[in-house]
């Protein structure tokens, strides 16, 4: 997740479950003390280094935040259209 200006990387949070529950709380935080807007990435694999853990997919996360959020805008730096069929999208 990448707010505006400043990036949460969950590198050093184990757990899906732990992963998620930061996610909210920071996207709260950040919602709650003015930040414009709350951007996720589309990749389902880790980084900077390819590893076994938990990754959000990000057209539910951004579902997700908005549920939980107030006024921030949120949205995704990319979509890979090898595994996003841009027709679907548009839908």
């Amino acid at each position: 997740m990448v707010p505006q200006g400043w990036r949460l990387d969950l590198m050093g949070v184990d757990g899906a479950a732990e992963k998620w529950e930061t996610c909210k709380r920071v996207s709260r935080l950040l919602d709650e003390t003015g930040w414009n807007s709350l951007w996720v990435y589309d990749h389902f694999h880790t980084f900077p280094r390819k590893k076994v853990e938990a990754t959000f997919e990000a057209w539910m996360m951004m579902a997700s935040l908005a549920e939980i959020t107030d006024r921030a805008l949120i949205g995704q730096m990319v979509t890979c259209v090898q595994y996003r069929e841009p027709a679907y999208l548009a839908k």
